[in-house]
């Protein structure tokens, strides 16, 4: 992997979430986030933003968040709980370890597959 995963990347995770996502030289990491789908047996739209560590070593990506925050969170069909499920999503966003498999990276993109999910990305930058 000749390439540097250095810079800005537009990625889609799955089909239901896209993320912008800056990964920088001094190993931290800034992501937005904007997301439609099934969480726990319920629909729901999310946006927001999340930052944390990241590190790359043979061939696996790993990403720590130490920070989250939700511009947006919407449950379809049980919105007397909405303030309850956006909080219990950020608890699940805060602390979380994510391990890829990085299965192409080149100046232009990025492939991983991590536990649920293969990650499609484009350098933007």
């Amino acid at each position: 992997m000749a390439d540097g995963i250095e810079g800005t990347w537009e990625c889609k995770i799955g089909s239901a979430v896209k993320t912008t996502i800056t990964y920088t030289d001094d190993g931290f990491f800034t992501s937005s986030f904007a997301g439609d789908g099934i969480r726990q047996g319920v629909r729901v739209k999310s946006a927001g933003q999340v930052s944390g560590i990241w590190s790359l070593s043979q061939d696996s990506l790993i990403e720590h968040t130490n920070h989250a925050e939700l511009t947006e969170f919407k449950v379809f069909g049980k919105e007397k709980q909405e303030l309850d499920e956006a909080n219990a999503f950020l608890d699940d966003l805060i602390g979380q370890t994510n391990v890829s498999d990085v299965l192409k990276l080149n100046r232009r993109q990025i492939l991983l597959q991590d536990a649920r999910n293969r990650v499609h990305c484009k350098r933007l930058q």
